[in-house]
């Protein structure tokens, strides 16, 4: 059976069509066409976000991609855009289902759309997740350290569903950054049920540290008490007015950014994200830590390490098919999602 479509029926559609046809690999759209069932991805969303800036003078986060898929949905969105509207990082992939929700991180300067590929393969009985990171929008002031990126993610997350237990996941540096919101949300007396940690890194001093027993134990003595410290300076910091970057410091002052204003901006945020990744110490985590591989990659024997320390022995490894590139990708990307339903639904797991 097809599905009856809309034509292109006022300028503003028209408009936003044209812009779509630059970058998507068709010849013709009707106004409700699904941007991702056209083969649309985040970067030509990127790249249609900046078109949209430039012709029509409006900014829009790469999240409204997910909430307005269409032409006409989407020309909406520019009608009733506020620039001035408080800045949303929690964004519903799928939100359908009622079964327990799983939250996920994307990459280092990356838009959660990144993981809504991710999110189509779990199904529809548990709603799915992703959070945008401040500072892509060129609105919003981005994070510099992981702490705080976490903290803001809790509280959306905490808005969105009130007490655990939470699940939880992330890709590259989001594993790191769903790492600490699980540490944030056990300190505040939460459960987190999965943590599951998507080939990712940890940052290299704390894998240096592991060389001595004696600088083990020092860093684990030193952490403990600064840990503390560091949460209460993080609230003081919230008390008072948060980030130290303010939004002015990162638009580009006259309304509508050029290209290269575009590419500053990513620059900037992923310049950001790599130092808040490097210079984040993680510690100890009391819970289970389930780490997706892909087996296609080189060696990741020192990961796998810096990881199992963390957890200790309540680490479960699963081995995916695929690199560190492809395993978004068919058949990688079903069987990580597979892994990661089993783990969500016990019962599952048990009967493959």
């Amino acid at each position: 059976m097809s599905l009856e479509t809309k034509p292109v029926c006022d300028d503003l559609q028209q408009r936003v069509a044209e812009i779509w046809l630059e970058v998507l690999p068709v010849e013709t759209l009707d106004a409700d066409d699904d941007f991702f069932d056209l083969g649309g991805n985040s970067l030509m969303a990127a790249h249609i976000v900046y078109a949209i800036e430039r012709d029509l003078g409006i900014r829009l986060a790469l999240s409204r991609f997910i909430e307005a898929p269409t032409v006409a949905l989407l020309a909406d969105a520019i009608r009733t855009n506020n620039e001035q509207a408080e800045f949303r990082s929690l964004v519903a992939l799928q939100p359908q289902g009622d079964k327990p929700a799983l939250f996920l991180v994307p990459p280092a300067a990356s838009s959660a759309m990144h993981l809504k590929a991710l999110a189509g393969h779990l199904g529809l009985e548990h709603p799915v997740y992703g959070f945008e990171p401040t500072g892509m929008d060129g609105l919003s002031a981005p994070h510099s350290c992981v702490d705080e990126m976490a903290a803001h993610y809790v509280a959306e997350l905490r808005d969105r569903q009130a007490a655990g237990p939470y699940h939880l996941g992330g890709l590259c540096m989001g594993g790191i950054v769903a790492l600490e919101m699980a540490q944030q949300l056990i300190a505040q007396g939460q459960s987190v049920g999965l943590l599951a940690v998507i080939e990712s890194g940890l940052p290299r001093r704390f894998m240096l540290r592991h060389r001595n027993p004696l600088i083990r134990w020092l860093i684990k003595t030193y952490q403990e008490s600064v840990i503390g410290i560091r949460r209460c300076l993080m609230r003081l910091r919230a008390s008072v007015g948060g980030n130290a970057n303010s939004p002015a410091e990162v638009q580009d002052g006259n309304g509508v950014a050029p290209k290269e204003v575009h590419a500053d901006r990513y620059a900037n945020l992923l310049r950001l994200h790599i130092r808040a990744r490097k210079e984040y110490m993680p510690y100890e985590y009391p819970g289970t830590i389930t780490y997706f591989r892909a087996t296609g990659q080189a060696e990741r024997k020192a990961w796998i390490k810096g990881w199992t320390e963390l957890a200790g022995d309540k680490f479960d490894l699963v081995d995916i098919p695929g690199n560190h590139i492809t395993l978004f990708e068919q058949p990688s990307i079903q069987v990580l999602a597979t892994q990661i339903l089993g783990r969500l639904d016990p019962k599952l797991e048990a009967e493959s």
